[in-house]
């Protein structure tokens, strides 16, 4: 069973406590895993279709590389959006 203070945790609340936020950070980071490997397999296929097929039409009629090329973007942009936001956060001097 969930823990009642997570019911209640933000993405944005996970984020910021790190570590600390447990089960569902582990989640979250394991999402920014999964999206970073979805990149580089996305990347590969384009290098590959690339030497394949080169700037000819793609499959259904596409535009082939140009098409890949527009395809290609990392999911989960809200978390990424909310983790680098906490690391600029951290990163910032402290008022004097």
């Amino acid at each position: 069973m969930a823990n009642a203070a997570h019911q209640r945790c933000t993405v944005a609340d996970v984020c910021r406590l790190g570590i600390a936020g447990g089960g569902l950070y582990r989640v979250a980071e394991a999402l920014l895993d999964v999206g970073n490997g979805y990149w580089r397999w996305k990347v590969a296929h384009l290098g590959l279709m690339s030497k394949m097929v080169g700037g000819q039409q793609g499959t259904a009629g596409t535009s082939g590389e140009e098409f890949l090329m527009r395809r290609i973007t990392l999911p989960f942009p809200e978390l990424r959006r909310l983790r680098g936001a906490l690391h600029v956060e951290e990163l910032a001097p402290s008022p004097a």
